[in-house]
C-alpha cells in the first residue's frame, strides 16, 4: 500500500514528467563588478528572452554592480546601484559606521576559508 501511495504521488504533479519542459527558464550572470539576469517562458521563442533592465539615474542597463549592502544588524537592504547610492549617501552624512557594504566581492567566494569580521 505504501508504495502504490508513493507511485500515485509521483505521477500526480504533471511537471514531475521528464518530458515535460518547465514553466520558465531563468538564467543569472554572477560577475565580479556586475550582475544580471534574464527568463524566458517555456512556449516562448529566443527573440522572447526577458532581460532584466536595472535603473540608474534614468538609464536602462542590462547589468547593474555587484555589490550587496547590509543593515547594522546583517539584515539584507539592497544589491546594485541601490546598494550604492545608499551608501554613499550615509557616507556623505557620516552615518556608515555599522553598515556592511560589500563591492567585487565575488572572487573571496572561491576561497576555502574565508575570515569575517563582522
Amino acid at each position: 500500500m505504501a508504495d502504490a501511495e508513493s507511485e500515485a504521488s509521483e505521477t500526480d504533479d504533471p511537471s514531475l514528467g521528464s518530458d515535460t519542459a518547465p514553466p520558465v527558464t531563468a538564467a543569472i550572470d554572477f560577475g565580479t563588478t556586475s550582475s544580471g539576469f534574464a527568463y524566458a517562458f517555456d512556449d516562448t521563442d529566443l527573440a522572447d528572452v526577458h532581460i532584466n533592465k536595472w535603473d540608474d539615474q534614468s538609464l536602462d542597463v542590462e547589468k547593474t554592480p555587484t555589490t550587496v549592502l547590509l543593515h547594522e544588524d546583517k539584515s539584507f537592504h539592497s544589491f546594485g546601484y541601490e546598494a550604492e547610492s545608499k551608501y554613499a549617501s550615509l557616507c556623505e552624512k557620516q552615518q556608515q559606521k555599522g553598515w556592511r557594504y560589500f563591492h567585487h566581492f565575488k572572487m573571496a567566494l572561491y576561497r576555502k576559508e574565508v575570515e569575517h569580521d563582522f
